[in-house]
């Protein structure tokens, strides 16, 4: 049956300045009972860093992009950071994105990025923004919260659509009534993570 196929849901996110939040994600994500993979876990490959952040993103049903107060480090030889070459993977393959923004309010200090990163940074939430109904988060607690119950929806939307699919293609098949049984599985959780 295809409903047991796993949502994968990829989370990308600075580490510097985002250690605490992804810590409160992951717990949210786990009190939910869902499963997760973690970058920590991918293990050394062959590949670019680049080539396997994108792959990852490539296995992923949603994106979680939260952006705090750096831009991230940059991809070697090419001018973004490797945060936002996921988003913009994940905007090619028209993957659905959840995006939260750490509120400026709550921000106690100033990035002490260069110039030029905060500038990239500014540029990313701009597009962000125009891109996205963006939650802007105060703190791990509220992020964690609005992100399990975003992906809770989304996973719930998700398996809604593919529920009435399937019925409407078994009823195409079958005129008689559709009365399988429909289960999902748990998702899985792919957290990226970038210094």
């Amino acid at each position: 049956d295809n409903m047991a196929q796993r949502t994968t849901v990829f989370v990308c996110a600075t580490y510097v300045d985002l250690s605490e939040e992804r810590g409160r994600v992951l717990d949210a994500i786990q009190r939910l009972q869902l499963q997760f993979d973690s970058m920590e876990f991918f293990g050394a490959r062959p590949e670019q860093p680049l080539e396997t952040c994108l792959a990852e993103v490539r296995k992923s049903d949603i994106v979680v992009v939260i952006v705090g107060q750096k831009y991230g480090s940059i991809v070697p030889k090419h001018a973004i950071s490797y945060s936002e070459a996921e988003y913009r993977e994940a905007q090619r393959l028209a993957l659905p994105c959840l995006v939260y923004v750490r509120d400026e309010d709550s921000l106690t200090r100033r990035s002490n990025e260069d110039e030029s990163n905060r500038q990239a940074l500014d540029r990313w939430k701009a597009i962000l923004n125009q891109k996205h109904t963006v939650y802007n988060f105060k703190d791990s607690g509220d992020l964690a919260l609005q992100v399990a119950a975003d992906l809770s929806r989304e996973i719930s939307r998700r398996h809604s659509e593919k529920t009435d699919t399937d019925f409407a293609s078994h009823e195409r098949e079958d005129s008689g009534p559709a009365s399988r049984k429909r289960t999902e599985a748990l998702p899985r959780l792919r957290f990226a993570h970038r210094f």
